[in-house]
């Protein structure tokens, strides 16, 4: 008989514990799933995309200096309006990148060197202008000022960028993949907290010659409860997730197209710039550009009539740069960078915009699933608490009824 009543003790306390430490795992997990959402939702998206939008701004105004130098006074005013807008967008991201990644050293450094490095370009540049204006073509000091600018975006200032934006982008990977860890553990106890309350039931159901016990029936019912309201909402929220994980891969491959797009534009121009003292470099890497942003549209999903567009105007694009090589093989430079700078060639400066706006689209939708994926677990970790509760209670209800038969 004590045997018996101390078995029925053990097994309570088992039971007890296991409902217990159910509430509390699953409180635990919740919490930091919710947390490693809010946190992939409101600070490592938004400050890669503060990123990105600082590369792209930094790229456009290297692109559209080119154009303004290589336009002279024809055009200039409006380029170098775009120009110094490109300056302050890439500024305003700076800035508010910078305040994002304060607690990360390498991200930090990354955006301090681009700080320090933009007055230099933007001095570069200016000085370019000055040298090129009313120039009917383009000025050797002007352009040697002009290529070294040029030259410091893209060995300094886009490298440190393009680091920093994949950097945390590899934060932001890390975090979709941490976000089912804790929830492993509360499976695990759940599962063991069910077991206990069967292996309960029966052995009740063998020494008392009862086959039901209300108490660990409703401790087990509540349990249930908890686990399928709690893989619901989970199921709900890796729905909204991937959903969410969609639109930031299709972000990162509009912003690779509309980034390749706009240095192709920059090395179309200073093709014409260099008059063949690059050796053929930028007209190598205007291939390769062309080639990566022509891939990279295609890649898109969905596709959109838009992006059907962009990809049409690419491959004119390749068409139009075979015209502007050959009058600039033929010494026609005028002819060759009016058609660099024609309908043509605006077509191709403004795929960059396109292609923004497809990600501003988006991002809208981006935000949208993960607020709605934070929303998905408000009031399950008070809500696991309470049931752990109830079942606790139940099971030891149940078992004590049944050990006070001995008294």
């Amino acid at each position: 008989m004590r045997a018996n009543r101390g078995a029925l003790r053990v097994l309570m306390g088992l039971t007890l514990v296991l409902c217990a430490l159910f509430g509390v795992t699953g409180a635990a997990a919740i919490a930091a799933r919710s947390s490693d959402v809010d946190r992939f939702a409101g600070h490592i998206e938004p400050l890669a995309v503060d990123l990105q939008q600082l590369y792209t701004a930094l790229n456009d105004a290297d692109a559209t200096a080119a154009s303004a130098y290589l336009s002279g006074s024809v055009v200039g005013d409006p380029l170098r309006d775009e120009y110094n807008a490109d300056i302050a967008k890439a500024e305003s991201c700076l800035a508010s990148a910078s305040r994002a990644a304060a607690t990360d050293d390498t991200v930090s450094a990354r955006l301090a060197a681009i700080a320090g490095r933009i007055p230099v370009y933007t001095g570069l540049v200016a000085t370019a202008q000055t040298d090129n204006r009313d120039a009917v073509e383009p000025q050797p000091i002007g352009t040697a000022y002009l290529r070294e600018a040029s030259t410091l975006m893209r060995a300094n200032l886009l490298p440190d960028a393009l680091a920093a934006y994949q950097a945390e982008v590899g934060s932001l990977d890390e975090t979709e993949h941490a976000v089912d860890r804790p929830w492993r553990a509360l499976e695990v106890v759940l599962v063991l907290a069910l077991a206990a309350l069967v292996v309960a039931q029966l052995q009740l159901a063998r020494r008392f010659r009862r086959r039901l016990n209300p108490g660990l029936l409703l401790a087990s019912g509540t349990l249930l409860v908890a686990g399928v309201w709690s893989s619901t909402a989970v199921g709900y929220q890796n729905a909204h997730l991937t959903a969410a994980s969609d639109r930031a891969s299709r972000i990162r491959t509009l912003a690779t197209a509309s980034d390749s797009a706009i240095e192709a534009h920059a090395d179309e121009a200073l093709t014409l710039i260099a008059h063949g003292s690059d050796a053929g470099a930028y007209t190598q890497d205007f291939t390769a550009q062309l080639k990566t942003a022509v891939s990279a549209a295609a890649s898109v999903k969905p596709p959109t009539a838009q992006l059907d567009d962009v990809a049409t105007r690419l491959r004119d694009w390749s068409a139009v740069d075979t015209r502007v090589r050959a009058a600039a093989d033929a010494a026609d430079y005028r002819t060759a960078v009016a058609t660099a700078l024609g309908a043509g060639a605006d077509d191709a400066a403004r795929i960059a915009d396109d292609l923004n706006a497809e990600m501003t689209g988006t991002q809208s939708a981006f935000v949208d699933e993960t607020r709605a994926a934070s929303a998905d677990l408000s009031g399950l970790v008070a809500g696991e608490i309470v049931l752990a509760v109830l079942a606790a209670g139940a099971a030891g209800y149940g078992l004590n009824r049944r050990l006070a038969e001995y008294r």
